[in-house]
């Protein structure tokens, strides 16, 4: 009998589009107990790229892997679904976006650099990349790094790409840098002629040719890094908890079956401890 009553209360939450998930408990003097207080989590997201963080403009819905990482742990939180609040950031104000206290954690395309780690805090890397050198298909003069030698390149502000090529010392070759706000509009500007090549994280690249053929890699992949999630400074239960949400995730095949859902291809390892395969901490 009261097995019946238990089946029969999981399947009209569950109909109802609810969760079985308990809701978390936090000391009342906590950010996560404020986060749940305010009812909803806000995060930080990509609102262009494909399969990553994307606005659809049919629905104005946010769709992607890191959205769904959003969600699962925004459901953690809050022991139901949907509590989320998603604001769209640009390589030039997520930092800057969480130091202000506008959102609650930057889940996106975020390398964990040691610049970074002086401004914001981050959780244990939850994904990872090499950064490639992205071309138009018709392009025959560029194959490797060396070859950008004097080239337009298009590089996001803020991004890790841009401080590279203007380091001397970053072994990145001279060129002529053109500035975007966006991965959308440097791959358009691309496709266009108005630059020659970038360099940025495969992701964006597999997601603009999965779109259209009009594109290429070249050469050997240009770094390894890893992405984060990005937290405020003075928040150590919030990092200590994403912390332990993703190793639920990644071990019990939730973090596969998220990437499996939203992008191409075989489905990548999770980075895991020790964490030695790119700069961590």
């Amino acid at each position: 009998m009261t097995r019946s009553i238990t089946v029969c209360i999981l399947a009209a939450v569950l109909a109802a589009g609810g969760s079985a998930l308990a809701q978390g408990t936090f000391p009342a003097d906590s950010y996560l107990a404020k986060i749940q207080q305010r009812g909803t989590l806000n995060v930080g997201v990509k609102p262009d790229i494909l399969g990553v963080g994307y606005q659809n403009p049919m629905t104005g819905k946010f769709e992607g892997f890191t959205v769904d990482l959003a969600l699962d742990l925004a459901e953690r939180i809050f022991g139901a679904p949907g509590r989320v609040s998603f604001k769209p950031t640009l390589p030039v104000t997520r930092i800057t976006m969480l130091q202000q206290g506008l959102i609650d954690a930057d889940i996106e395309t975020l390398f964990i650099t040691q610049e970074r780690w002086q401004q914001i805090d981050f959780a244990e890397p939850y994904w990872a990349a090499p950064s490639r050198i992205f071309i138009s298909r018709k392009n025959t003069e560029i194959n490797a790094l060396k070859d950008l030698e004097g080239k337009r390149i298009a590089a996001t502000k803020g991004s890790l790409a841009e401080r590279q090529f203007r380091d001397p010392g970053s072994g990145y070759p001279r060129a002529q840098l053109v500035m975007f706000d966006s991965i959308a509009q440097s791959i358009e500007a691309i496709r266009v002629g108005r630059v020659d090549a970038a360099v940025f994280d495969e992701v964006f690249g597999l997601a603009a040719m999965k779109a259209t053929p009009d594109f290429k890699f070249v050469g050997e992949p240009v770094r390894f890094d890893y992405y984060g999630i990005g937290i405020a400074k003075g928040r150590p239960e919030l990092v200590d908890f994403i912390n332990r949400w993703q190793r639920d995730i990644k071990s019990n095949g939730r973090w596969a079956q998220m990437y499996r859902s939203n992008l191409p291809g075989d489905v990548p390892a999770p980075p895991m401890p020790p964490f030695d395969k790119a700069y961590y901490k």
